[in-house]
């Protein structure tokens, strides 16, 4: 009789058991698909974080162009003032070489001063004997015109080369944004099968008090 009662409890117990797991299949082929999503996630998501970095860095470059053609406006603002006002100093000399259709006034004639272009049409006459009797300064003059006029020139030509580097670039940048995207949306989405999967095998597991 005691044999039978405890046979008998002993049934009831492992139905009650498989009763309550009855999703254990389900979730353990759950379990084994959610492992194999996680495994093919890995590459997708090492391929996306290469991207972007890629992209990162291409922008960084793209800026690192445009910081240095802001430099290069600066200085050349910087040395059109100082020949502003170095020709306002020398204001004669200036307007000698003026005067004289100067190879060196014509090239840095639009850096001058409103007022001094003015000047100079007013003074002709003026300027043209002036460098007979004042020569050293002229001279000077001349060479200071020169190195600002070259400066300028130098500072214009680097910002045109930098211009197009930068374009360059931010064409390749263009191209890693657009690959970007769609490596994003497809990440997005596994991410979301995945985490599908978790709550549907976390509705699966068994809750009874059985359970162990």
């Amino acid at each position: 009789m005691k044999f039978r009662t405890i046979h008998c409890l002993f049934l009831l117990l492992l139905c009650f058991q498989l009763g309550c797991d009855r999703n254990k299949s389900e979730r353990q082929a759950l379990q084994a698909e959610l492992e194999n999503q996680k495994a093919t996630l890995l590459p997708l998501q090492a391929e996306h974080d290469s991207n972007s970095a890629k992209y990162s860095q291409c922008l960084a470059a793209v800026e690192n162009y445009r910081a240095d053609m802001r430099q290069n406006d600066s200085e050349y603002e910087k040395n059109k003032l100082e020949l502003a006002k170095y020709c306002m100093e020398h204001k004669m000399a200036t307007l000698a070489m003026a005067a004289g259709g100067s190879g060196i006034w014509l090239t840095v004639q639009e850096d001058t001063p409103e007022g001094l272009r003015n000047a100079s049409k007013a003074a002709l006459a003026a300027g043209v004997g002036y460098c007979l009797f004042n020569a050293s300064e002229c001279a000077e003059v001349a060479t200071r015109i020169a190195y600002y006029g070259s400066q300028m020139k130098s500072f214009t030509e680097k910002n045109e080369a930098l211009a197009k580097r930068a374009n360059s670039q931010k064409a390749a940048c263009d191209a890693l944004d657009q690959e970007r995207h769609p490596l994003a949306e497809k990440l997005s989405k596994r991410q979301s099968d995945l985490t599908a999967l978790r709550e549907r095998i976390e509705s699966l597991k068994c809750k009874g008090w059985l359970c162990f």
